[in-house]
This record gives C-alpha cells, sequence and structure tokens, in this order.
C-alpha cells in the first residue's frame, strides 16, 4: 500500500487507536498538523463522492489547519485508491497558482469512503512575490555554472527545465529566513562522472541558495564485536591469526562465516545477515513508503555521534551487553542498533528494530514517552 511519507510512521501507529478517543496533533502555532476520525465524525462527514467528503472536510476544518480560502490555497492532486479499496485525497498548498514546496494537506478515506484520518503541513505567512526577476533560462545557466563550480570540466549535464516553487525553512533550513519565491533546477549526468543534484536559486537576485543532492546511498556499517572485550568493535578489520575480516562497510565482499573466536561465534553469519537484512529493510521503506531511510536524511545516525546518513548496526554482542542473550534494540541517541547472537539474522527482527528508529524521528525530538498504552502501542506497530 503506497502511503505519502508525510504519514509513515504516524498512519502504521494510528489503526491500533481504532477504539480510542478523537485524536488530534497541533503545531506551535496551534495549527491542526494531525487528525483521527472516530466513527461518529467520519459518518458525518461522507458525502456522495470522495471528492465531496474532501471539500466538506475542507470547508470545515480550513480554519484550524490554517488556510483562510482553501479554494485558491490548495491545488487538488491526482487521487489514488489502493488495493485495499481505501482512498487518498491530497492537496498542494500554493500561493496565486505557483506551489508550496512543502505545504499539502492529505484525508484518508476507508473502503466505504468515511474519512478515518487527515494530515497537513501549511506554510504560513506566504506573501511573497510571484513574478521573478530573473526568467527561466538565466536560471538554468545559472545552474549549470554551479554545477562547474561544484565537480568542474569533467562532463556536461543534462538539465531539466526550471521549475519556479515557493520554500521556507522546513525545505531549506537557515538559508531562507521566510517564504520564498526560487527556481529549483535539476541536473544529471550518466557518464564518465555521476551526480543528480537539485540547485535552488532565488528567483529575484539569482543567488545559489542551496545544492539539495538527489542521489540516494546505503551506507552500512556493520560491527562485528565477536573479537572485542568491550564496544570497540571494528566495522572493517582484518585479522591474520584467523585469517578473517572482522565487520562489513557499504560495498565490501562477504565475510563468510565467523570464525570460532576466545568469546565464541563460531559458523555464525550475522555479520553478512545483518548487511543483508538492513538493504532489505531499507529497500521496503524506500519502495513502500517513499522514504530515505529512518531519519529521511538516508540513514539512522543521529548525526552527532554518527552521521545521518549512516546505518551502524553492532552484533555478536553476548559477551559485553547484558541484554542478551536473544535480544535487540536501536538506541535513538546514539543512532545505532545492536544486535544479540543470531537475532541479525532474521529479517523479522532486524525490521522490528528498523521501525523502532523510523518512530524515534517521526515524532519530534526524540520518538515516543514509550511508557504505558504508547510503549505498547509502539512495540505492537513494530
Amino acid at each position: 500500500m503506497k502511503i505519502h511519507p508525510m504519514l509513515a510512521g504516524l498512519c502504521l501507529l494510528l489503526p491500533l487507536l481504532a477504539s480510542a478517543a478523537p485524536f488530534e496533533l497541533r503545531d506551535r502555532e496551534g495549527r491542526l498538523t494531525t487528525l483521527r476520525f472516530d466513527a461518529a465524525e467520519a459518518a458525518l462527514r461522507t458525502a456522495g463522492s470522495p471528492e465531496e467528503t474532501g471539500r466538506l472536510f475542507l470547508a470545515e476544518y480550513a480554519p484550524a489547519l490554517g488556510l483562510q480560502d482553501p479554494a485558491s490555497q490548495l491545488r487538488a492532486l491526482p487521487t489514488e485508491v489502493d488495493e485495499l479499496g481505501q482512498t487518498h485525497l491530497r492537496w498542494q498548498q500554493v500561493w496565486q497558482g505557483v506551489p508550496v514546496r512543502t505545504g499539502e494537506v492529505a484525508l484518508h478515506l476507508d473502503r466505504q469512503g468515511r474519512p478515518q484520518l487527515a494530515s497537513a503541513k501549511v506554510v504560513p505567512g506566504v506573501t511573497c512575490a510571484i513574478v521573478p526577476a530573473i526568467d527561466s533560462a538565466t536560471a538554468r545557466a545559472l545552474a549549470l555554472q554551479a554545477w562547474l563550480e561544484q565537480y568542474g570540466p569533467v562532463t556536461e549535464p543534462e538539465s531539466r527545465d526550471p521549475e519556479l516553487v515557493i520554500v521556507d525553512s522546513h525545505a531549506l533550513g537557515d538559508a531562507v529566513a521566510a517564504p520564498t519565491l526560487v527556481w529549483q533546477v535539476v541536473t544529471a549526468t550518466t557518464c564518465t562522472h555521476h551526480s543528480d543534484d537539485l540547485w535552488v536559486l532565488d528567483a529575484q537576485s539569482g543567488a545559489l541558495l542551496a545544492r539539495l543532492d538527489q542521489v540516494r546511498y546505503l551506507d552500512r556499517r556493520v560491527y562485528n564485536c565477536s573479537n572485542s572485550p568491550g564496544l570497540t568493535c571494528p566495522s572493517e578489520q582484518f585479522d591474520q591469526q584467523y585469517n578473517y575480516w572482522f565487520g562489513r562497510r557499504e560495498g565490501a565482499p562477504a565475510r563468510g562465516p565467523n570464525p570460532n573466536t576466545a568469546y565464541g561465534y563460531g559458523g555464525r553469519t550475522d555479520t553478512d545477515d545483518m548487511y543483508d537484512n538492513l538493504g532489505h529493510t531499507m529497500d521496503y521503506w524506500t519502495q513502500v513508503f517513499a522514504r530515505n531511510g529512518a531519519n529521511n536524511l538516508g540513514g539512522v545516525g543521529d548525526g552527532y555521534y554518527n552521521l545521518a546518513t549512516r546505518t551502524p548496526s553492532m552484533i555478536l554482542l553476548d559477551h559485553v551487553w547484558d541484554s542478551c542473550p536473544d535480544n535487540a534494540g536501536y538506541f535513538g541517541s546514539i543512532g545505532r542498533f545492536q544486535f544479540c547472537e543470531s537475532t541479525a539474522s532474521e529479517l523479522d527482527i532486524v525490521g522490528h528494530e528498523y521501525f523502532h528508529a523510523v518512530v524515534w524521528f517521526e515524532f519530534s525530538p526524540h520518538g515516543t514517552e514509550y511508557t504505558g498504552e504508547v510503549g505498547a502501542l509502539e512495540e505492537g506497530s513494530c
């Protein structure tokens, strides 16, 4: 089932709340961002067609979402019906016809056409001018010049037609202080040098605001602890005594069965199993939920102890981790997995722990409270 990345973690948690009271989340300014309808509300807000139900929803909830005039501030996107018969309505936020890149509203209906879940991220305070001072051709030329400065004359890049959009700090961080009209230019190369970049240029001054790398890389690091007295485990270290590479980094060949070290583990294939199962799990989240790693930045790293784009995991920890045997965990504060002997070989265990990482990043700033019913819901969902 295809679900928009905006809902990836939350949408999977909410079905377990089916019998709970009405559920909603709001941002710091009080705007409604997530709403789960109970049965009574759903019945009142169901019209003759999905589109009519959507219009009824927008008419009632527009002020709560931060919209003054949804007819002019939203553009309907194609309606999707998944293999379960559920309908997904989405609207792109616009300002005087120009798309607001991070602004979107979504409404999800069950097979009977009843609203179940709504989510929104409305960018407030959009008042910028929509007529650019530099034209499309100039924007393309500036992007190609920026590409040359970034990579040098290694090959000739191809570029798509520039797109005029509005961005805010959710898209570019500190690069913009307020919603800003920009040109987006995609460049790519396939021969000699490989690159795929999105260049963001101020549509009034032509200044380069950002280069966003469009390539999605895996950066798996499997730390093999089977020959280490503590948590100083290698992710790539050759040991002459065992004629064996301990640990496995992205792109490295399979290591084969583990040698029988002073701590045991002879014949285990946890290193290769961990490496493969992390790849399978990340592929699942990419293909099904369009999510770029658990943190949507390419990995599970916290950005401090481990790079955000990295996916690190420690294995064979039975002699150093008191939670063994038969246990595994995701440590969000340091952005790392840890697995006892044999647990990394089970795809469902790896998938379970990876879902914990998704929840950690989905519920800012650091996961759910993970106590009582909330903790039980997280465990059940994972």
